[in-house]
């Protein structure tokens, strides 16, 4: 995924068409195939690894792993949640 994305033209020679939206195939399939679900599992993992850590994964820091993300986290997604996670 580039932001310079060449496009061929009917006319002549190629055009740029950034890609600023992606959405997924509509169909299921293994999330090995998935960039998009692997993502998101991996983050949903590390947000239930900081908040339930498990003494064997601490050694690794795997607990603090989503404390690295929080640059990147739309905090607009929740007011009550200083990280923006929507909870029940």
């Amino acid at each position: 995924m580039r932001v310079y994305n060449p496009t061929p033209s009917h006319y002549e020679g190629y055009y740029n068409v950034p890609v600023d939206n992606i959405i997924e195939d509509v169909f299921m399939r293994s999330s090995q195939h998935s960039t998009f679900i692997q993502a998101a599992d991996f983050v949903a993992h590390t947000l239930y690894r900081k908040e339930f850590p498990k003494g064997s994964l601490k050694k690794f820091g795997l607990d603090k792993i989503f404390d690295e993300l929080e640059p990147i986290l739309l905090k607009k997604a929740s007011r009550s949640d200083p990280l923006g996670i929507v909870r029940k």
